[in-house]
């Protein structure tokens, strides 16, 4: 893979705080216990008490853009091949509604003095940054895109479409625009999704031929296979072949992110299935070591951790199941926003909190 500039990538410990939290899509801060003052940037002890006793807390992405200027020239390579194009780079300070001042990348509609919507997003090389936009919807700046967006619009390969999982992928990717869409099979695809305008079915398990079929791709789409229960293929169908599938691609993955869709079960092991747990937890970890190759380009990897999906033929099974044009929704949204680790429903959402708080409890199904 080439090594294109990317954004800075140092930070104390405390700023990797900041990272963790925006790969997760939320909006925190830290926050003191002792005397509840909100700290940025992130710190070791309370810059107001001096406590150590500090935690993160969701707060409302809303402040006030003090004051704003516009960078011209830096020293970082990835700002000076692009300040000045196509304008340069703007920064403001933005006072949080807690009282906090942030600095932020700032949308070219923001006015000073005026009111401005946060977020917390991952840019380019994997790190947190602060995006100040304009409170009502407003046209995209070609500036906050540079340094924050993966969009799910180029040349796109969804590695299994003749799951249920991957055609609904595969449809939404086709939705919005993204083109080509490779169309990974191993045997019948859907004939209506096979011929839909900017579909490409391809032979995945050809992987020699991949490379030369694709080209250069912006988005992998890594569908599961079925498993038959069995440790051994549900780690060569979750696992093994999703890492075969990305060293094959290597030389088209350049600046390009890898969306693996998981499950809950990779991070709260369900003891009635145990092989599919353990596969899927060997799978995020592998994803893990993904992420790191993929930042050294300015790509990323995001891992997808639904609970049950309704899938084909499990209509009459009984609790909240997430319907698959949802999850394709949730999850190239995701990839827009920055996030690295979605739990996109409230059944993952909700297991994902018990284990923080009851630890191996939840796997025994208490």
């Amino acid at each position: 893979m080439s090594a294109p500039a990317l954004p800075p990538r140092l930070r104390s410990a405390p700023a990797l705080g900041l990272t963790a939290r925006a790969a997760e899509g939320r909006f925190a801060l830290q926050e003191c216990t002792e005397c509840g003052a909100v700290q940025y940037p992130p710190q070791e002890i309370c810059a107001a008490c001096l406590s150590g006793d500090l935690r993160w807390r969701d707060v409302a992405p809303k402040g006030h853009l003090l004051a704003g200027t516009r960078l011209s020239h830096s020293l970082e390579p990835f700002f000076q091949a692009r300040a000045g194009r196509p304008a340069p780079w703007r920064l403001g300070l933005v006072r949080h509604e807690s009282g906090a001042v942030l600095t932020c990348f700032v949308h070219a509609a923001c006015v000073e003095d005026g009111p401005v919507r946060l977020s917390l997003t991952t840019d380019r090389a994997g790190m947190a940054c602060l995006l100040a936009q304009p409170e009502q919807a407003a046209e995209e700046d070609p500036m906050l895109t540079q340094i924050a967006a993966v969009t799910g619009r180029g040349p796109a390969l969804v590695t299994d479409a003749t799951t249920p999982v991957g055609a609904a992928f595969a449809r939404a990717l086709l939705a919005r625009g993204a083109g080509p869409v490779w169309l990974g099979h191993g045997g019948p695809l859907d004939p209506a999704l096979a011929g839909a305008e900017g579909a490409r079915p391809l032979d995945i398990s050809a992987l020699a031929d991949v490379v030369e079929m694709t080209g250069p791709l912006a988005l992998v789409v890594s569908v599961p296979g079925p498993g038959t229960g069995t440790l051994e293929e549900e780690m060569a169908a979750t696992c093994f072949a999703p890492a075969r599938l990305a060293a094959a691609l290597a030389p088209v993955l350049a600046g390009a992110a890898w969306l693996a869709v998981l499950g809950i079960e990779a991070r709260v092991p369900d003891p009635a299935r145990p092989a599919p747990s353990a596969a899927l937890a060997a799978a995020e970890a592998w994803l893990t070591g993904l992420r790191e190759t993929l930042s050294a380009s300015g790509g990323r990897a995001i891992g997808v951790y639904p609970g049950p999906l309704a899938l084909p033929g499990t209509e009459e099974v009984a609790g909240p199941r997430l319907a698959l044009p949802a999850l394709a929704r949730a999850a190239l949204d995701a990839l827009e926003s920055g996030v690295q680790e979605l739990f996109p429903d409230p059944v993952s959402r909700h297991l994902l909190a018990r284990a923080a708080t009851e630890g191996k409890a939840v796997g025994r199904g208490a």
